[in-house]
């Protein structure tokens, strides 16, 4: 910005220079040459067909140049800036679809949400394991039953397809058990099985509670992975444009070095400029203080003309008046003399 500030302060100056040269330029061009000044038969001239403007042109031209020099590498700069400007843009319009963590995202709640799943799934697998116990006793208890076989046979067939029937197919055949053993198996049963629809209400809500904790860490993990990704291709184009911040350094410093250059240029013909336009001024002065002196000579001349006039009439009266005889000394003394005596 201050080199632009420069350029146009300088360019300023320039046209300023332009401006007063060429008034000047008009006053010579307006300023006729007095006829005394001219020999017999010379044209009608002014003063600027006396003088050589073709070094100003030359000094235009230069100029011209080197403003047109400014003006492509001034050009060349821009063009990189913007670029520039551009790249970093971008990046920073992608950036703003992915606004701050801490504002979009509750990472404490995410860990609670970790830390009920563990939970909820710690209180499942000991839902699940008083099942799985209540299922065996159930199965040995079927192996002491009369028709116990033919049970699970029907069984096997009412199953859905595909359900795992492992247990089944492995119950051997039933072991002795006491009168005593079996009620005490019987009373266990009957007690876990007053409890088994409260175990599975509690299994499903332990499974609801986990959807939901789930989708949440779901949600979560999603916006994180959009994060991630607008991030790295954030990232990629930083890359990029870091490789090449070089070259946009470069641009700069080749400005700023060629501006320096042609800013001298620029002073230096400055300085012609002024130079001639001061030559063309004193050129016009000169020419208003001929006139001048002339007009004063001319006023000498005639005061001297009349003293010489007043001179001359007073020498005329003195020698024709009677008070000059230049014979009456002669006459009267010159006898006695020595030199009339030698004669």
């Amino acid at each position: 910005m201050t080199v632009l500030l420069t350029i146009q302060a300088i360019l300023k100056d320039l046209d300023a220079a332009d401006t007063r040269i060429q008034q000047t330029l008009e006053l010579l061009k307006s300023t006729p040459v007095e006829r005394g000044f001219r020999p017999d038969g010379l044209e009608q001239k002014c003063l600027h067909d006396f003088v050589d403007e073709h070094g100003v042109q030359e000094l235009n031209l230069q100029l011209r140049e080197c403003i047109d020099n400014v003006k492509a590498v001034h050009m060349h700069f821009t063009e990189s800036n913007d670029t520039l400007n551009s790249e970093v843009r971008a990046v920073n319009e992608l950036l703003t679809k992915c606004p701050p963590s801490e504002q979009c995202h509750d990472f404490s709640m995410l860990n609670n949400d970790f830390r009920s799943l563990e939970q909820h799934a710690a209180e499942l697998a000991g839902l699940l394991e008083g099942l799985v116990r209540h299922y065996d006793l159930c199965v040995t208890a079927i192996k002491h039953t009369e028709g116990g076989g033919d049970l699970i046979e029907q069984v096997k067939i009412e199953l859905p397809e595909g359900t795992d029937i492992y247990s089944l197919e492995h119950i051997g055949p039933p072991q002795q058990m006491g009168d005593e053993e079996r009620a005490e198996m019987m009373q266990v049963l009957d007690n876990d099985a007053a409890e088994v629809e409260e175990v599975v209400h509690e299994i499903i809500g332990h499974a609801t509670d986990m959807e939901a904790h789930l989708e949440r860490i779901t949600d979560q993990l999603a916006a994180l992975k959009g994060e991630q990704d607008i991030l790295s291709r954030a990232s990629h184009m930083l890359d990029g444009l870091g490789g090449r911040l070089g070259s946009f350094i470069q641009v700069c410093a080749d400005y700023r070095s060629r501006w320096e250059v042609e800013k001298q240029k620029i002073e230096e013909k400055l300085v012609e400029f002024e130079a001639a336009r001061e030559f063309y001024e004193g050129f016009l002065q000169a020419y208003d203080g001929l006139i001048l002196e002339v007009a004063r000579r001319k006023a000498v001349r005639g005061k001297m003309l009349k003293i010489m006039q007043d001179a001359v009439t007073k020498v005329t009266r003195l020698h024709d008046g009677k008070s000059f005889h230049p014979f009456g000394y002669i006459i009267s003394r010159a006898f006695l003399t020595p030199t009339y005596r030698r004669g």
